[in-house]
């Protein structure tokens, strides 16, 4: 611990010399440079750029399509159905689910969730929307055609990002584990743990997923990145770094960020876009293999992201604990 003098106590008056002052001057800004490097250096964001995606790992893109997009929606999940957007929005006394035009953004279904629910990511497996929660317990199963509520099943800890595989579901909860689970029962059959590439540390905060080719991709929260995982090895195989997709007035947010990944099969690219963004995109992976790195891939440029190690989601007020309530 520093000791140091507060400004309010009284100094005994000694005569200083205006050298003598300037040299205290400057041997306190040296240690205060040395202090806020140390800070800098120790921060879950220095943390986090150091962590960033290089070299082999660095996956590019170019985008097809620029679509407007609704900057009301939360975006916890985006997926394509039927020729049309579904997206789940979050937030207490907010949460909804949507499904519009793929080309037009023209609304065709919503559905507004109970006040105390907050929802999270959204997928469509043995034509069911499986809709997750973030602390209730409970993901919710939907039809798909009118978005109605049609059933529902508890879990245990937390809801953030949910695909499948064609066999089975595969959720995240905010950590670097991924749980595959039985459709039916919703119980975790296996997890895989996902590890940085370079630091070789829990890769956390994994969101918002989609699966594509025996690879799982997932947003980080919070980052402008989008992780290819192997759903065989857990292993990190490219890294998308969307940085010159978010919009201006939304780079010095920490929760209007990035979020929502959607493949689309026909048009052989991801739906993009973010929580509270105005725009969404279509984007498409450079090179012709999807499983492939490029051989000579551009190093994207480190920016300073913030990590939450809390795990906090959004600052918005959690209403009383009935959201807890299984029974629903």
């Amino acid at each position: 611990m520093l000791n140091y003098t507060p400004f309010c106590q009284p100094v005994a008056r000694t005569k200083i010399s205006a050298s003598g002052k300037a040299n205290k001057n400057n041997q306190s800004l040296a240690l205060y440079a040395i202090l806020l490097t140390l800070f800098v250096l120790l921060s879950p964001s220095a943390k986090a750029a150091r962590s960033l995606p290089q070299d082999g790992l660095a996956l590019s893109y170019e985008v097809i399509k620029t679509l407007p997009h609704d900057s009301d929606l939360f975006t916890q999940g985006l997926i394509v159905a039927d020729g049309k957007l579904i997206e789940s929005s979050g937030l207490y006394r907010k949460s909804m689910v949507r499904s519009y035009d793929i080309e037009t953004g023209e609304t065709e279904q919503q559905t507004a969730l109970p006040q105390q629910i907050f929802a999270e990511g959204i997928t469509l497996f043995n034509n069911r929307l499986y809709l997750l929660t973030w602390r209730a317990g409970l993901v919710y199963t939907l039809n798909p055609k009118t978005l109605k509520v049609n059933g529902s099943k508890s879990y245990q800890g937390q809801g953030w990002g949910i695909t499948h595989d064609g066999t089975q579901l595969i959720t995240s909860d905010g950590s670097h584990l991924l749980s595959f689970r039985d459709a039916k029962s919703f119980k975790v059959g296996a997890q895989l743990a996902v590890f940085d590439p370079y630091l070789e540390t829990p890769l956390r905060n994994l969101n918002e997923l989609e699966y594509v080719q025996g690879q799982i991709w997932a947003n980080r929260w919070q980052t402008p990145y989008i992780y290819r995982i192997d759903a065989e090895t857990g292993k990190v195989t490219g890294v998308l770094d969307l940085t010159a997709l978010i919009p201006a007035d939304k780079r010095s947010s920490n929760q209007d960020v990035l979020n929502g990944i959607a493949w689309d099969e026909q048009q052989q690219g991801f739906w993009v876009t973010g929580k509270y963004w105005n725009l969404r995109y279509l984007i498409r992976v450079t090179q012709a293999d999807l499983l492939t790195p490029p051989s000579a891939p551009s190093k994207p440029a480190i920016s300073s992201v913030f990590i939450d190690p809390e795990n906090n989601k959004t600052n918005d007020v959690v209403p009383d604990q009935t959201h807890n309530n299984r029974d629903k």
